[in-house]
């Protein structure tokens, strides 16, 4: 069986547990709140699927990684290099786009989107 939730969940433990000052979701609508009090966040839509052949599947992720304080966006690019130095280090990236994140409340702050590919088994 297919389960991307359950494949994102594992990905969003993982940052979480290497990221603990960093809000890791898989809720958009999370985001800006967590932004807005100053808080880094990754955001982990679902993933594409790019191969289902037996007995593994490919999730292609695109997550969002968000600097923060929005107030100061020196800081919140400083917090960006920090999440994707860490990412780095657990072997993660594949590659990495920079774009600016623009929330609800006129909320912006500098951002990568992170691609991500990992193996799952059915």
């Amino acid at each position: 069986m297919i389960s991307t939730y359950k494949e994102s969940q594992a990905l969003a433990d993982l940052i979480s547990t290497n990221l603990p000052a960093v809000f890791v979701t898989l809720d958009a609508d999370q985001v800006t709140p967590h932004l807005l009090d100053g808080t880094p966040c990754v955001f982990i839509p679902p993933p594409k699927l790019t191969e289902t052949s037996v007995p593994a599947y490919v999730l292609r992720f695109q997550i969002a990684v968000i600097g923060a304080p929005v107030a100061n966006q020196a800081q919140a690019w400083a917090a960006t290099d920090k999440i994707l130095t860490v990412l780095d280090q657990l072997d993660l990236i594949e590659d990495a786009d920079p774009v600016q994140w623009d929330g609800a409340q006129s909320t912006s702050a500098p951002a990568y989107s992170v691609t991500i590919t990992r193996l799952a088994q059915h």
